[in-house]
């Protein structure tokens, strides 16, 4: 059953409505895939109209966009904690890392189609305030980075940071595969090669904390 609908006039009224979407959109990304998912799926489950939920987001990769962005926030937030505050070695800092992001897999499903389907699908201004949120996130990420990692300059974690998103866009999907990609894997007797990747990931971070280190020392 719909609400009754009264206008969110307040800003905490506003932000209590787009809190009902997004957890909607959450509890249906639980049992759907993100191409199954539409608007009108979104509306039925946060009790709103479709009309009255595009008062709020104008399209579904608008709504996924969101809920990434504070995936990434919480994720950022809490790195700190995972790295602990003394100097870590290249294999152990990169272990942490990427463990830590591939730990959060609505995070890096919704990532791996970031540029292919949520930026298209998004309006220029959505797709600005996301960028501006996700910029100040690398800067608190890329401090966390340097505070661990002796002899790292900030430009040097911020190309990390860029090998990072490269690799979990490339490798993910294989580390994660689908239902159908699992059955057609088993059926040609090709095994899954999850922790091939996830090392392939840690050992190619390893190698280029060395190469940054030695390359680029650390200046303030």
């Amino acid at each position: 059953m719909k609400e009754t609908w009264v206008r969110a006039r307040t800003p905490d009224q506003k932000e209590r409505r787009i809190r009902q979407i997004l957890s909607a959109a959450v509890r249906l990304l639980k049992s759907q895939s993100i191409d199954d998912i539409t608007m009108g799926m979104i509306a039925e489950e946060a009790a709103f109209t479709r009309s009255n939920l595009y008062r709020y987001f104008t399209t579904r990769e608008e709504v996924f966009l969101s809920i990434l962005k504070e995936d990434l926030v919480a994720w950022v937030r809490a790195l700190p904690e995972d790295l602990g505050s003394a100097a870590l070695p290249a294999e152990g800092f990169s272990k942490i890392w990427i463990d830590s992001f591939l730990a959060n897999s609505r995070m890096n499903d919704l990532l791996s189609v970031l540029s292919t389907k949520l930026e298209a699908g998004s309006s220029v201004e959505a797709l600005m305030e996301f960028k501006i949120r996700i910029s100040g996130l690398y800067r608190e990420e890329a401090e966390a980075i340097c505070k661990v990692i002796p002899g790292l300059s900030r430009p040097s974690a911020y190309r990390m940071l860029m090998l990072r998103s490269a690799l979990v866009v490339g490798a993910y999907p294989a580390i994660n595969p689908t239902g159908k990609q699992r059955d057609a894997l088993s059926q040609a007797g090709i095994p899954i090669a999850a922790e091939q990747y996830r090392q392939m990931m840690i050992d190619s971070i390893s190698a280029f904390i060395g190469a940054l280190v030695a390359d680029d020392p650390k200046t303030e």
